[in-house]
């Protein structure tokens, strides 16, 4: 009973973006899922959080289709390349990054965790 309670997925979030008419859904990670994204995006030195800026928008558009779901939790996008590379050559920039920081909010990705989830990979 306590395995299935800790590997039951935890959150699935309803979204309204403005632009459009129906509500989208963000999931939260898994650990592997977060590590993954976190190992992508920073680096770590001398006990500070340094975030790619080069590598933004793709981490952004990485986030955003790992947490993007219909409102059983089934994602929307997969990991592969074809998905990021579409996400970011026709998602309008001002939508993804309202997506983006929904999933961020949601999933705790605020500098702290981003430190800590560093470390720990």
């Amino acid at each position: 009973m306590i395995r299935e309670m800790i590997l039951k997925p935890q959150g699935i979030s309803e979204v309204k973006i403005e632009e459009f008419e129906n509500p989208v859904y963000i999931r939260r990670m898994t650990a592997a899922e977060r590590a993954a994204l976190v190992k992508r995006a920073v680096k770590f030195e001398d006990d500070k959080v340094q975030v790619e800026y080069s590598n933004l928008y793709d981490s952004m558009a990485r986030l955003v289709s790992v947490t993007l779901c219909d409102e059983n939790g089934n994602r929307i996008f997969s990991d592969s390349e074809e998905d990021i590379k579409e996400l970011l050559e026709k998602c309008d920039a001002m939508i993804l990054e309202k997506l983006y920081n929904e999933a961020a909010k949601l999933n705790g990705l605020g500098e702290e965790a981003i430190k800590t989830a560093s470390k720990n990979s």
